[in-house]
């Protein structure tokens, strides 16, 4: 079964990569890193796009794409499958976090320093958590959803060591993976709630080094801007369910028969 997700994960790489090569007018040196997340707010298989000047996932099974690039670092959040879009500043964006309740896993813990390795074939190293954080039982998700927490014991968390990235990239990541901000990319993060065995909640699969073309930061045309990003969380069988629900309660409504006088 890994080697069967091994495989397709490179496939996707290859494929993506292909459709830079092919239209790259304009292309900056970066790095495209491959990862599996189960914790963080944006779950599932990813790839990410890291230049010096911008960062853009990808997650082709949801649908969810986002983007952010200087100089106007301005978020912009898409869902190939509804054909929704959602932009915003992007410290706008992510000082809503606080007011929204939407605060990281790790926040309150203290972290030290650990040992050198080898994550995805790139040069990492190890954070370890020495303290942990206060336990909360819930949390919301940015689809506006509340997620249950256990109380943590430990985590680690390994960081690309020769990957930098702008400040404003390397915020976005520690808010939405729930880790501290250490201007580099989070590549392996392991964490063991209270009384249950470690678990693995992201994980990186493939990093390769690559030309990102400009048109990897350019908006998608047709979409259908909305108000609030947890709208573009919403899938395609819940948008259709409810635009259904809506058609319903929009139609006339049948006329009563008068009753029947004897």
């Amino acid at each position: 079964m890994k080697s069967r997700f091994a495989a397709l994960t490179r496939l996707s790489a290859l494929l993506g990569l292909c459709f830079f090569s092919a239209s790259a007018a304009f292309a900056e040196n970066g790095w495209a890193v491959t990862q599996m997340s189960k914790e963080a707010s944006l779950s599932g298989s990813l790839t990410l796009y890291i230049t010096p000047s911008g960062m853009r996932s990808m997650d082709p099974k949801s649908g969810l794409n986002m983007f952010t690039k200087g100089p106007n670092w301005t978020i912009a959040i898409f869902n190939d499958k509804t054909k929704r879009i959602y932009q915003s500043p992007l410290q706008t964006w992510l000082m809503s976090f606080k007011q929204r309740g939407l605060s990281g896993r790790f926040d309150g813990a203290t972290w030290r320093r650990g040992k050198e390795g080898v994550i995805g074939g790139v040069r990492a190293y190890e954070f370890v958590m020495d303290h942990p954080p206060p336990i909360r039982t819930n949390a919301k998700t940015l689809n506006g959803k509340m997620a249950k927490f256990g109380g943590l014991s430990s985590a680690t968390m390994w960081v690309a060591a020769d990957i930098a990235t702008p400040p404003q990239v390397s915020d976005l990541l520690s808010k939405l993976y729930g880790v501290p901000d250490c201007q580099r990319i989070p590549l392996r993060v392991t964490m063991t709630e209270i009384g249950k065995p470690p678990k693995v909640a992201v994980d990186t699969v493939r990093v390769a080094q690559v030309n990102v073309p400009d048109s990897v930061f350019g908006l998608p045309r047709g979409y259908q801007p909305v108000r609030q990003d947890s709208e573009i969380f919403i899938d395609k069988e819940s948008m259709d369910t409810l635009d259904e629900m809506m058609k319903d309660l929009d139609a006339p409504s049948t006329p009563r028969r008068p009753p029947i006088r004897r």
